[in-house]
């Protein structure tokens, strides 16, 4: 007649046996078995990188090779610009080259602020873009804006 006395677990939410809880149990494995094989590709691809990179340093050591960076400064993100960021921090606190500031007192015509140095790199055009996204992207940013769009004091949000 019945399945037996504890045929009614396999319908309790908790029970391994529910098909719903299986299947779960497979997307999240599939999940992670997809995971697995990203971090894989990225693992590899880093691999490849360096290898090219190390190459490239030795030809260019050996003198087989000319050095171009004609278009790498485009294709560098946040964290190359950081790291030169870093490396310029760091000659500038070992007194390799000492940082230079502007007077206050007399500004340029051309720079009225005085440059500190800063956390990110905003000498690299990837970061300014980088500056400008966050800043343009910035819901606060564009709350601040809207009474002056209203009241007619700026025309198109800058």
């Amino acid at each position: 007649m019945g399945g037996g006395g504890l045929a009614f677990l396999n319908k309790k939410t908790w029970h391994p046996g529910r098909i719903q809880n299986q299947e779960e149990k497979w997307k999240r494995e599939q999940a992670a078995e997809k995971e697995t094989r990203k971090l894989d590709e990225i693992r590899k691809q880093i691999a490849e990188e360096r290898q090219r990179e190390e190459l490239e340093t030795v030809a260019h050591a050996a003198g087989v090779k000319d050095k171009s960076d004609k278009l790498d400064w485009m294709y560098q993100g946040g964290m190359v610009a950081k790291a030169e960021a870093d490396k310029r921090n760091d000659e500038q606190l070992l007194g390799a080259k000492p940082l230079q500031l502007q007077d206050a007192a007399a500004p340029s015509a051309g720079n009225a602020a005085v440059k500190l140095p800063t956390f990110y790199a905003e000498d690299t055009a990837a970061s300014a873009n980088e500056v400008w996204q966050r800043i343009h992207s910035d819901p606060l940013f564009a709350v601040c804006f809207l009474p002056l769009i209203h009241k007619g004091g700026l025309t198109v949000i800058p």
